[in-house]
């Protein structure tokens, strides 16, 4: 509320710290429970950013469920705008372009924005038109 419409701000938009299965709890106590719009970015990961500094939401397969996210997405595309892809080694563990690829994957499929941090999202080119 601080950095909302006291400061100007007119639209808030959360960059991705609820997964599919954090998002209805976002969305109810977070995003509904204010008088300007929140708009999200959706964690690839299915647990989000529950303690970011501690827990990767995608050092395993067990946190990614791709049917479950497109579901999440679509009961809420009034919120969610876009896709979110931590994409660093420490995040990752090992999984290398595989999982950017993914969540470049689910972003076109559900035809959202994606935003993602990491060297390796630049150097890779857009299945559409080969450039980013």
């Amino acid at each position: 509320d601080l950095i909302g419409p006291a400061t100007g701000v007119s639209v808030l938009v959360d960059a991705g710290s609820a997964g599919d299965k954090t998002f209805v709890g976002f969305r109810d106590y977070i995003i509904r429970h204010h008088d300007f719009p929140i708009y999200a970015f959706i964690n690839v990961g299915s647990i989000g950013l529950v303690w970011a500094n501690q827990i990767s939401e995608l050092d395993s397969l067990e946190k990614l469920d791709l049917d479950r996210l497109m579901e999440c997405i679509e009961q809420n595309r009034a919120y969610i705008k876009g896709v979110k892809l931590r994409a660093s080694g420490v995040i990752l563990r090992g999984w290398g372009y595989e999982i950017v690829k993914l969540g470049r994957k689910v972003a076109e499929e559900a035809e959202l924005h994606r935003i993602g941090r990491g060297r390796w999202l630049a150097r890779l080119p857009s299945p559409r038109t080969g450039v980013d």
